[in-house]
């Protein structure tokens, strides 16, 4: 199964092929994707019920303009610097947690240490 990410991420990529050739058929961005023709209908079924694209016969053409395009890509970008800082401070902070635990004297393994 697909995660929503990789779906994301490939209907972008058909929102730029078609910025760049105004008009697509299916099999043509089957073909650059790497993906069933049906995959494609479903991808390009949801862009144009967001209205993004309007499915005509064996295709598709965009309804963004250009500096809508533009500004998708900017927040994606945006939003994918986000996600890689949140990571990242996630794996220091996991990481200095387990520093501490390990640094913990216990009387047996297992245990914490007793007051005395």
């Amino acid at each position: 199964m697909m995660s929503s990410s990789q779906v994301f991420d490939r209907q972008e990529k058909i929102l730029q092929f078609l910025s760049q050739n105004n008009k697509m058929t299916i099999g043509a961005l089957a073909e650059k994707l790497k993906v069933s023709d049906w995959t494609v209908r479903r991808d390009l079924t949801e862009l144009e019920q967001r209205q993004q694209v309007r499915r005509i016969h064996g295709g598709a053409v965009l309804m963004l303009r250009p500096e809508d395009l533009q500004q998708r890509e900017f927040d994606a970008e945006n939003q994918a610097e986000a996600k890689a800082r949140i990571g990242k401070a996630a794996i220091r902070r996991r990481s200095g947690l387990q520093g501490i635990r390990k640094s913990l004297p216990t009387d047996s393994p297992g245990k914490r240490p007793t007051a005395g």
